[in-house]
């Protein structure tokens, strides 16, 4: 279910500002994994986070009223996710290997897509969790590969969710 357009209702203001945040914070935790600033651990407990809110909006959404707790709820999230990426980047850990990682540019790429697709309303929260999901299972899946089938697997994968997210952003352009 997409946010709706109009936001005179109490609440909505907040889901929309909250889902403009999150693409943001998406396009960070994307920055922070291409420099190597934040870790393959990190950036899945950060895109774990980013998936909890993307629930938190989508319950919101789900009778049409956001309730003073939901909205306290959605922005008290928000800051918490906030704050996570804060962290990440400032504990002085780094991926060493990130420029040199074969996948991690993929990877980044589909975490820009997916945040630039909340930002413009074309992936709404649900959509935005089954993502966020498929790009924390990558991350599972890229720290256990060990063999070449692994990585034949992992290309398949990426491309896979390269799929998934046109898909989404194409559903919400035609129903839109």
């Amino acid at each position: 279910m997409a946010i709706p357009p109009s936001i005179g209702k109490p609440g909505f203001a907040t889901l929309v500002r909250t889902t403009q945040e999150q693409g943001k914070m998406l396009g960070k935790i994307a920055e922070g994994v291409k420099s190597g600033a934040i870790t393959p651990k990190e950036s899945r407990k950060l895109l774990e986070g980013q998936q909890k809110l993307s629930a938190s909006v989508e319950s919101a959404l789900a009778d049409g009223e956001v309730s003073v707790g939901e909205e306290l709820g959605l922005l008290q999230q928000g800051l918490d996710n906030l704050k996570n990426i804060k962290a990440a980047y400032e504990n002085n850990t780094q991926d060493a290997f990130a420029s040199e990682s074969v996948s991690a540019p993929g990877q980044v790429r589909q975490i820009g897509a997916i945040a630039e697709g909340i930002r413009q309303g074309t992936i709404d929260p649900k959509e935005a969790q089954k993502l966020l999901e498929g790009q924390i299972a990558l991350l599972k899946a890229r720290a256990e590969s060990t063999t070449p089938e692994d990585l034949a697997f992992m290309d398949m994968s990426e491309e896979l969710q390269d799929l998934e997210i046109e898909l989404a952003k194409l559903i919400n352009l035609t129903n839109g």
